[in-house]
């Protein structure tokens, strides 16, 4: 899960890598590394942005043969941040005036430790990271795979943990009354996004079943609150804002966006181009508090856009939300998204994919050029990609004797045995077959603005976009806009 923090303090932020100097200001951060077992190892700083979740690097420095570095940095407010050596990671809660001392040895119990001004809120994140991760991750049953009752059990446990290390830390360190409130808020948002990835990942089971929804969602332990707040105030707080932004998306899709699509009387193509503003309608009649609306209103549009692309309702989603808030800090992530969308346009040149066949072959879309391409990408994982299987098939058969369409099936799998015994058995569809080797924030995923799979793609034949999100097989759309560009040749050549 990608962590933390609020992009729009870039703009408040100047990098500057010293060595020996100690902050000169109120206003000045220094952050020291000692990383015996990385020696000249490199150090990132980041933010992972609260809204689309991207994320930027603030500085990076290089250890020397000590291990030892530093990073200083101006801050006017405070932020949630990331540091990554090698394969040892944290999150890190600055605030202006921090000097910070930070020691990874991961011969250690426990691998990251914070010493120096701005310590007792780090080391308090690391222990309660820890707790979560152990109590969720269980070796007995990670909490994902629990019925309901025993899935609140386990989140009543993991409640319990974090209230009795509240009170310990607390007993044994001083905490400043506004930080000691904002990691009690923290702890509950972590209980409540939780509970809200539950949802999401049996969400068919818990809406099919209503005695296992009661189940979840019945009050179990004295004032136990898993709801998501209404509360404003969480979206301006540095050490709350990722937290809280994650549990909004995630309450859009279980309180807004899942429901209306269920209560469709037809999930067809037609129906489901609809959503878009039946969601934001949906937002728009409920009585949020205005900062909280504004969010999921940008959110929804957001959403939409990354799934959907530029289309007539996304565009006017996109429109009213300018002319509604045209001084909204979520304007430039979807600003963002929008032009690399046009990029993406029908006509642009087809950003190139490379992997690897099934015989360990290179191989790329490029390569293909001269033929129409339609792109499927899947994983052995994804249930609705093997789905759809059947329907290529047929998609296949109607065009076996014309060898100007290839299809090509692009893995993403990180399990290349997984891949190559699913190809290899002929349960995928036969046709040009690749497994994608670049790392995420460098291939398609990036370049074709992916936000899951199955994903599909259309590629003309002189290597250009005729449409990045392309119906799937079992539309009956696609064989229309394939035949089109058949055509558009054969004319062309006339």
């Amino acid at each position: 899960m990608k962590r933390y923090a609020n992009p729009l303090l870039l703009c408040c932020i100047s990098i500057i890598v010293i060595h020996c100097s100690a902050p000169q200001d109120p206003e000045q951060v220094r952050l020291q590394f000692e990383a015996p077992q990385h020696v000249s190892s490199e150090v990132k700083l980041g933010i992972t942005n609260s809204f689309d979740f991207s994320d930027s690097v603030l500085g990076l420095v290089q250890l020397d043969t000590q291990g030892v570095g530093e990073i200083t940095l101006h801050l006017t407010e405070p932020m949630l941040a990331y540091m990554n050596v090698q394969d040892q990671g944290t999150v890190l809660y600055l605030t202006p005036g921090d000097d910070l001392n930070i020691l990874v040895d991961t011969t250690a119990e426990n691998k990251v430790s914070f010493a120096g001004s701005g310590a007792l809120a780090n080391n308090y994140l690391l222990r309660t990271g820890a707790i979560r991760d152990k109590m969720a991750w269980s070796s007995e049953q990670p909490i994902w795979q629990l019925e309901p009752n025993a899935f609140i059990t386990r989140l009543d446990s993991m409640r319990d943990a974090f209230e009795d290390f509240h009170t310990r830390y607390s007993d044994s360190v001083k905490l400043p009354e506004n930080l000691d409130m904002l990691l009690k808020h923290k702890n509950r948002l972590e209980l409540i996004t939780l509970k809200e990835n539950y949802i999401l990942v049996h969400y068919a089971e818990l809406t099919e079943n209503p005695v296992l929804w009661e189940k979840l969602n019945t009050e179990r332990t004295k004032d136990t609150n898993y709801e998501v707040p209404m509360d404003t105030a969480f979206l301006r707080e540095a050490l709350l804002k990722y937290d809280y932004s994650f549990a909004l998306d995630m309450y859009l899709d279980i309180q807004v966006v899942w429901p209306l699509y269920q209560q469709m009387d037809s999930p067809a193509e037609e129906a489901k181009d609809q959503l878009p503003l039946l969601s934001d309608q949906e937002i728009r009649d409920k009585e949020y508090p205005a900062a909280i609306k504004e969010f999921l209103i940008a959110k929804n549009t957001h959403e939409w856009m990354m799934g959907q692309g530029i289309t007539p309702v996304t565009d006017s989603l996109f429109a009213e939300f300018k002319k509604e808030y045209p001084q909204s800090e979520y304007l430039d992530p979807i600003n963002k998204q929008y032009e690399h969308w046009l990029s993406l346009s029908s006509g642009k040149p087809a950003p190139d994919i490379t992997g690897i066949t099934p015989e360990g072959k290179n191989i790329a879309l490029s390569e293909l050029k001269g033929k129409v391409v339609y792109v499927d990408v899947w994983a052995t994982w994804c249930r609705p990609c093997i789905e759809e299987f059947p329907n290529s098939k047929s998609l296949h058969k109607q065009y076996e004797k014309n060898d100007q369409v290839t299809f090509l099936y692009v893995s993403i799998d990180r399990n290349q045995e997984a891949w190559e015994k699913m190809v290899g058995a002929g349960k995928v569809p036969e046709g040009t077959h690749m497994l994608e080797q670049a790392k995420e924030e460098d291939g398609l995923w990036q370049a074709y603005m992916l936000s899951g799979i199955p994903r599909y793609l259309l590629i003309d034949q002189e290597g250009k976009i005729a449409n990045a999100n392309a119906p799937r097989p079992s539309s009956g759309k696609i064989k229309e806009e394939i035949d089109k560009l058949m055509q558009t040749k054969v004319t062309a050549a006339l």
